[in-house]
């Protein structure tokens, strides 16, 4: 990977170089203290990640921000500054990170972690991807999970929404049917849903996404990456994402989003 580290203070740019090459040993790393030479670079060089100050004198690193999207829209963004109070903007200008100096290897390590992570979703990396902001939706390798009863995919919803803890039979069926008498037929429909997921799953080859104990089932969520848990893990573009709907049109997802 090739980056980009710029900061007017020596001292801090010296620290930020050392946090990258610490976190990624192989990265190629072009430095500068002045903005106007870090654009001067981007016109005629490609990098994945630009590392930037906020406050560098002749050009802010916002301002800097911006200009560097016009020329290279691909390239992320992670501002490592001293001043919280610009983290709004940044975050505006769908940055990939925000770093408080001084800047750690561990610092650097999360960041770009988020930000492989982001790029393997958008190149679609094969892999079940939970769609949980807005209407909820299941995919596989960028394709919609079919069902054969659609309330199988509130079932998953819900599982997903409990973030790999085991929920028992009593516990869904009081969920996913609260308006109605736990009776023998219910619990059936909810064997038939259980049922449906098993062989859909089992068709994807995404079996082990499903934990099953006697009487009780959870999700893996280390086998299923989702815009909610990512929001949980502090990813900016999940952050971004998510505006004001959580798994519709499901209502007892109302009771989550108090987290947002």
């Amino acid at each position: 990977m090739k980056f980009i580290a710029a900061d007017d203070e020596r001292l801090a740019l010296e620290g930020l170089i050392n946090a990258i090459k610490e976190a990624e040993p192989e990265a190629e790393i072009v430095s500068f203290r002045v903005p106007e030479d870090v654009l001067a670079y981007a016109e005629n060089n490609e990098y994945d990640i630009a590392f930037l100050d906020i406050e560098m004198g002749t050009m802010d690193g916002l301002t800097l921000a911006k200009k560097l999207k016009e020329i290279r829209p691909e390239g992320d963004i992670v501002f490592a500054t001293g001043y919280s109070q610009y983290a709004v903007e940044a975050f505006k200008l769908r940055a990939a990170g925000y770093l408080m100096k001084p800047v750690t290897e561990e610092d650097i390590a999360r960041e770009l972690k988020h930000i492989k992570e982001r790029k393997q979703l958008k190149d679609g990396v094969a892999g079940l991807f939970a769609k949980c902001f807005g209407k909820f939706e299941l995919f596989y390798n960028e394709q919609p999970v079919k069902f054969k009863y659609s309330k199988t995919s509130e079932l998953v919803a819900y599982l997903i929404c409990r973030k790999g803890s085991f929920c028992s039979n009593g516990e869904i069926m009081a969920c996913l049917w609260e308006d109605k008498e736990d009776t023998p037929s219910l619990f059936s429909n909810l064997r038939n849903l259980i049922s449906d997921l098993n062989s859909t799953m089992k068709s994807l080859g995404c079996e082990n996404a499903v934990i099953k104990r006697r009487g009780m089932i959870a999700v893996d969520t280390a086998r299923i990456t989702c815009d909610y848990y990512r929001w949980l893990a502090g990813d900016i573009d999940a952050i971004n994402s998510y505006e004001g709907e959580f798994m519709q049109p499901y209502q007892w997802a109302e009771f989550s989003i108090g987290e947002f």
